[in-house]
């Protein structure tokens, strides 16, 4: 076979594929996200940015552009400096009215180094000028890989500009909290006065109204019933890292606490919003760059509150996939031990969870009715029960009455005893409970042979579910990423809370 039919790889195919793949490793390393984009219309990676492992706001494209040591193509030197970049002028349009901003990156496959420039703004700048089918873009010689904070700060400047601010400035909200507790410190008078001598912030007391804050606030205990009490950190410019990273700057000099204790300090999500603006009537998610997450000063260091709860013990690594029969769940393995690991920590129950917990307990109490009958009466009661699909289930209990079956009146799905509890299909069976509402409905509930049983037999029937609808416990345990971002851990029930090597944790062998 004449191998020049086979199919060939251009040497700029290459190139291009290298190009892409340095660049977005160069963003997965800064721990963001950079995904190949199949339908390339002007755009090869898809980007988002993480700080302190949560997700942010900063949403970016990136047009990646390879040079061969001697092209002459789109990407040409210029004399002058840098690169000139040839781009069709639909693309460049495409790129300046998009409400995310489009870098323009160069790789350079002589010095294997990456030059970049913000293409939406470079694309706006000349359109209204170029009536032509492409137009040149040229993209200074700097170094990607040094400019991460100038990156930042420039997708800041192009979301302030989307949102129409003048001036921006960064923003967030502080709620200290003493633990273990949970305990909100309502009385910041009491607190380090370093908070408000803070250089480089602008520092205002503020408040945070549990009535429109997120539901997870009221686990947090406070004296002032209505409010957890906190302070406003503003700071002009810069970029989200920073402000983050001298925000925990300055919680590390606010005084430590008792040994036995911590603060934590629930952080609300930065946003990016006008100095003029009215803190207080800002739209719901208008501006915000981040989450809510929390902080801990454990022994002098502000830490990042889930990070320092599950981080993992050394020498042990995080599962990204599994097998069909391995175990479910996030295990992290130590193959030089044969070992793999669950770590969990702990969190208040929320109000989401009570009223959960509330609504599968009636669920579950509408699908029987504790009953009691001679047990010469048996069959009869079984006969008219099955005419309205619904059976009654004996439970052996210590009785003194002799003859009398004790048990329940029961929809044919519902098992206690292995969990099952079919759920009530409207609003009107939630309410009456689904086999009161069939006995009452068919008009047999009077003259059921026995009698409706105890609340004992009720508790009996309840207490097959095992510790499903015991009592509602203060707290639970929680894996990663299974919590309200923004709620504080319990890291009191590891051994040695201020030891970071030392982790509460499941361990299997392997």
């Amino acid at each position: 076979m004449d191998s020049s039919h086979t199919p060939a790889r251009p040497r700029s195919h290459r190139i291009g594929d290298v190009g892409q793949t340095t660049v977005a490793l160069l963003f997965k390393r800064w721990g963001w996200t950079a995904d190949l984009i199949s339908s390339d219309y002007g755009e090869d990676l898809d980007c988002t940015v993480f700080l302190e492992r949560q997700r942010t706001a900063l949403h970016f494209r990136c047009q990646v552009k390879a040079r061969e040591g001697d092209s002459r193509g789109k990407v040409r030197r210029l004399q002058s400096g840098g690169f000139g970049v040839q781009v069709a002028s639909s693309t460049a349009t495409a790129w300046a009215l998009s409400y995310f901003p489009v870098l323009l990156v160069v790789f350079d496959e002589a010095t294997n180094q990456i030059s970049w420039a913000n293409g939406s703004l470079k694309a706006h700048g000349q359109m209204k000028s170029s009536a032509r089918r492409s137009l040149s873009i040229r993209i200074p010689e700097n170094n990607l890989e040094l400019e991460q904070a100038l990156l930042l700060e420039q997708l800041q400047a192009h979301y302030a500009r989307l949102f129409r601010l003048d001036s921006a400035e960064l923003t967030c909200e502080i709620y200290p909290v003493l633990m273990p507790g949970h305990k909100a410190i309502d009385s910041l008078r009491k607190i380090d006065k370093a908070v408000e001598s803070a250089q480089g912030f602008a520092v205002e007391r503020t408040y945070l109204d549990i009535d429109s804050a997120p539901a997870w606030t009221t686990a947090v205990n406070t004296l002032k019933g209505t409010h957890l009490s906190g302070w406003r950190f503003s700071a002009p410019g810069g970029n989200v890292e920073n402000f983050l990273n001298h925000l925990k700057s300055t919680l590390e000099t606010i005084s430590q606490t008792d040994e036995e204790q911590w603060t934590a300090y629930i952080r609300g999500p930065v946003k990016l919003q006008s100095p003029e603006q009215d803190k207080r009537q800002v739209a719901l998610g208008a501006g915000e760059l981040t989450q809510w997450s929390c902080y801990s000063k454990i022994s002098g260091q502000v830490v990042d509150d889930a990070g320092y709860a599950f981080q993992l013990p050394r020498g042990f690594t995080r599962c990204i996939a599994r097998r069909a029969r391995s175990w479910d769940g996030e295990w992290s393995v130590a193959t030089h031990y044969d070992l793999a690991v669950q770590v969990y920590s702990s969190v208040p129950t929320t109000p989401s969870y009570r009223a959960r917990q509330a609504a599968h307990r009636k669920h579950a109490e509408g699908q029987f009715l504790v009953w009691e009958c001679n047990e010469d009466s048996i069959d009869v009661l079984r006969k008219i029960l099955i005419e309205v699909g619904l059976v009654f289930r004996e439970i052996e209990v210590a009785s003194d009455q002799n003859g009398v079956v004790v048990g329940a009146i029961a929809t044919p799905m519902f098992d206690p005893r292995v969990g099952l509890i079919p759920m009530a299909l409207d609003w009107e069976e939630y309410d009456r409970g689904s086999v009161q509402m069939k006995l009452e409905d068919a008009g047999i509930l009077s003259i059921l042979p026995g009698r409706e049983g105890s609340e004992n037999i009720h508790g009996i029937v309840m207490g097959m579910f095992g510790s499903t609808f015991a009592d509602i416990p203060s707290e639970l345990r929680t894996a990663d990423g299974l919590f309200p971002p923004g709620l504080p851990l319990n890291h009191a029930d590891r051994s040695g809370f201020k030891d970071s090597a030392k982790t509460l944790c499941l361990i299997y062998r392997c």
